[in-house]
């Protein structure tokens, strides 16, 4: 099941809405309440047209009772109600024309395979981590929250040279 965030860009207090927008998504839901759900962002088809101002956070989640989880756990959230765009959410076949691109996998056992800039700075900064920069960072709580693959391949091919990052990642599923 798909369901999807939107934020009204004008309401956000930062230029790099993004970021913030993800602040409030892991402000209110805990990475261990998405294992097994990838995640996807991006402007809103219709913004991109000039016609709102509406950045999108999709979740495609492994069961209707997630999605419904991250209804509930938003639409309690104070910070998202004070910045999100009308309609606040939108489901399954309306998710399908947006334009978002990946953000990263939560895992089932909810460590953070990241694919994005936005979604791991934001986390980085609400668990106090310095720099997010690096993904071997001892100041993680309960070790890292996304796949450091990096070190997985420095393990797989001793003194050979690490890939550039977009070269390793894996093609999720997309909206469009």
């Amino acid at each position: 099941m798909k369901i999807l965030a939107r934020f009204d860009i004008r309401k956000i207090d930062s230029t790099s809405y993004g970021k913030a927008c993800w602040k409030i998504i892991w402000s209110a839901i805990r990475l261990e309440d998405l294992a097994g759900t990838q995640l996807f962002e991006g402007d809103s088809v219709a913004t991109l047209r000039g016609r709102e101002h509406v950045y999108c956070i999709a979740f495609e989640c492994p069961n209707p009772s997630a999605a419904d989880m991250i209804r509930a756990r938003l639409s309690e959230s104070k910070q998202f109600c004070e910045v999100s765009a009308k309609p606040r959410f939108c489901l399954d076949h309306e998710c399908d024309n947006q334009p978002l691109v990946p953000a990263g996998y939560v895992t089932e056992r909810g460590l953070f395979n990241v694919d994005a800039w936005n979604p791991r700075n934001a986390l980085a900064e609400l668990r106090g981590v310095a720099q997010p920069s690096s993904l071997r960072n001892p100041e993680w709580p309960k070790g890292l929250p996304f796949t450091d693959y990096e070190a997985q391949e420095k393990q797989q091919l001793p003194g050979k040279q690490s890939l550039p990052f977009h070269r390793k990642r894996k093609p999720l599923w997309r909206f469009w």
